[in-house]
């Protein structure tokens, strides 16, 4: 191989070394469903948090899907939150005297990360993550 030969094709592996790093490191998209006992959650937050402790977290909508974006990537711990407060279909716009109790959703072991048993591997730009709560 001559010295022309070599130089190009040095470059051309570090041209594709740089692009799986870029690849590698940039910002992760994360999407699904989150269900409690197989029917969709219709309100919370569902959130991802790495091994160094960066987090992102992401609003649950009503169909249970939600987006999380910058993600960490490798293996996290997810936490999910649902909350809502007991009768609040019956306050109407009467204010109240204190504030109400507010109840979760689900069972509150799934509120913090290092409890909930949620384990995922973030492994690419972006995943489809599809999380099932269970009593």
């Amino acid at each position: 191989m001559s010295s022309r030969s070599r130089s190009h094709f040095g470059r051309m592996a570090l041209l594709v070394a740089l692009a799986v790093a870029a690849g590698c490191g940039g910002p992760r998209t994360v999407t699904g469903t989150v269900r409690y006992n197989s029917k969709p959650l219709t309100k919370g937050q569902i959130s991802f948090v790495g091994a160094g402790g960066k987090s992102a977290s992401g609003t649950i909508n009503a169909d249970g899907s939600y987006v999380v974006t910058d993600v960490p990537g490798g293996d996290v711990t997810v936490s999910v939150t649902s909350y809502y407060v007991e009768g609040e279909d019956k306050f109407g716009l009467q204010p109240l005297k204190s504030a109400p109790p507010m109840k979760s959703a689900i069972p509150k072991r799934y509120n913090d990360p290092a409890k909930s048993g949620l384990r995922y591997t973030i492994d690419g730009r972006r995943k489809t993550i599809d999380v099932d709560l269970t009593d």
